[in-house]
């Protein structure tokens, strides 16, 4: 039976015994408030990515993104890292089959050389 204390905390949907849309948190998103990547940066081959990372490679990394069909971007991909970048990469990764640790919205060494394979590196 779940815990009557959690019901109306922030990111917890709460089902008692007989639940209803009443037990959905209101107001806001239901999706964690940590952003994609918890704020972390990796570096692949030298190349940094994730929050404060810059350069072609973040602008290449989302035109292979673009073209396996895992666009989160309003504008761009652009040379600056954005949430966009991790949320299309999150989608990707989900596409491929990753999840959990594997699907935080960080390219990996496996994932990042996938997609170099399947849509290229170019400029």
């Amino acid at each position: 039976m779940a815990d009557p204390d959690w019901k109306g905390r922030d990111g917890v949907t709460f089902f008692g015994q007989e639940a209803s849309e009443d037990d959905l948190p209101s107001g806001g998103s239901s999706r964690p408030s940590t952003p994609v990547g918890s704020g972390r940066q990796i570096v692949i081959d030298g190349l940094a990515y994730g929050p404060g990372a810059e350069g072609d490679h973040i602008t290449r990394l989302g035109k292979m993104l673009v073209a396996a069909g895992c666009s989160a971007y309003e504008e761009g991909p652009g040379p600056m890292w954005t949430s966009a970048d991790g949320a299309s990469m999150r989608k990707y990764q989900l596409k491929i089959g990753d999840t959990g640790s594997e699907a935080d919205g960080l390219p990996g060494p496996r994932q990042l050389a996938r997609l170099k394979a399947e849509f290229g590196w170019a400029a």
